[in-house]
């Protein structure tokens, strides 16, 4: 039997969300998957929302989530008009392939 709270006057149902989420809960929410999020806790932790750790596991609170989610939001900016890019003057054609020794000393500036 499950414990679910009926809005008065509806057929619609709710349940809240839960207190804490996994690896799995996090990667439905920003739409990763979950071994990229247990690779990013030890690679690049700066770019997942605080966690705690609860023995082995680790977890995350829904109400920190939520808000580390809103403060990553970007506001929506209209694009901005920016003068046309002159050309570049014509560049002499590139060789192809590795470049010979000579070309090498003498980029380097190598007098004979």
């Amino acid at each position: 039997m499950t414990s679910t709270p009926v809005i008065p006057g509806t057929a619609l149902q709710y349940t809240q969300p839960p207190l804490t989420i996994d690896a799995d809960g996090l990667s439905t929410l920003l739409g990763r998957r979950a071994a990229t999020i247990r690779a990013d806790l030890s690679r690049r932790p700066w770019t997942l929302p605080p966690a705690i750790k609860v023995g082995r596991r680790t977890l995350w609170l829904t109400e920190t989530v939520l808000a580390w989610l809103k403060s990553h939001e970007r506001a929506a900016t209209p694009p901005q008009k920016t003068a046309p890019r002159e050309m570049p003057a014509a560049l002499p054609p590139r060789r192809r392939g590795r470049p010979t020794k000579a070309d090498q000393l003498a980029r380097a500036g190598y007098q004979k």
